[in-house]
Parts: C-alpha cells; structure tokens; sequence
C-alpha cells in the first residue's frame, strides 16, 4: 500500500474513530451544551489551521479524496470532537481536571506524531512537536476558560 492511501485510512479513520467515539461518550443531555463549545473549538481550529497553512508552518502532501476539503473536515470532526469530550469531562476537582488535559494532550500528541514524522497526513515544514504541543495546550487551556466562564455566568443553557 502507498503512503497516499495510508494518508487517507488514517485521516477518514480518525474522523470517523472520533464521531463513533464521541456518539457512545456524549452525555445526551449535555447536548445542546457541548455542540455549541463544539461550534466555537471548530471555529477557533478552523481559524488557526488556515493561518498556520498560508504562514507555510505545515503543508498536506497528497492530494487524496476530498483533499481541498481536509482543514475544514479537520476542523469540524477531529479536534472539535475531542475538544467536545475534553470540555464534558471536566469538573470542579483540579486533580481530575489536570488528568483529564494530559489525557486528551497524550491522544492529540500521539496523532502528531504520527502525522509529522511519518509524513502520512502532515507534512512539517516550519512545525515541530513542539509548536505543536503548545498549539493543543492553549486549545484546552481556552476550552477550559470556556467551561469556568460558562459556570460562572451559565450563558451555555
């Protein structure tokens, strides 16, 4: 099998991991909560893939099925899905919290690594692990912001 088609099984099979994943984990009925911070982190992803692309930080190397589309599926499935998750789970304890963003920083490193060093889905170019690392650290760190503005002032109803 080509790389082109092991960029492909891994970019649909982790969107499509990640949907079924977050069907069986979601909270039904935290819903209606969780997709609207779902529409902000895809928002906000979407924003920052398309800077880090035309700033020439990373590039996607092939062109395989609904390549055009890959930043905004991207940005709609993968990370957001996640981000839904990560957002969900987080509580009052600072313990569990601080467990919870390792967790999900281990999953989005792991899929990075995979991503940047075998050349399957991105291609580094200016981007490291590390720029990396930090780029998914001030995500969780602006969805937590999110999950205490949103107790605090219950605007997320």
């Amino acid at each position: 099998m080509d790389k082109q088609s092991l960029a492909g099984i891994f970019y649909y099979g982790s969107v499509i991991s990640s949907i079924i994943i977050f069907l069986f984990l979601v909270k039904k009925e935290k819903l209606k909560e969780v997709l609207f911070v779902g529409l902000i982190i895809s928002s906000e992803n979407y924003t920052l893939e398309t800077i880090m692309l035309y700033l020439g930080y990373y590039i996607y190397p092939y062109s395989f099925p609904g390549y055009p589309d890959v930043v905004i599926l991207s940005s709609i499935f993968f990370f957001p899905i996640l981000g839904m998750l990560y957002y969900q789970y987080l509580s009052g304890d600072i313990a569990k919290n601080l467990f919870i963003t390792l967790l999900f920083l281990f999953v989005n490193m792991i899929s990075e690594l995979i991503g940047l060093y075998t050349k399957l889905f991105i291609y580094k170019k200016g981007l490291n692990i590390g720029i990396a690392f930090l780029l998914y650290l001030g995500s969780y760190l602006f969805i937590f912001i999110l999950k205490q503005t949103n107790k605090k002032f219950n605007f997320i109803k």
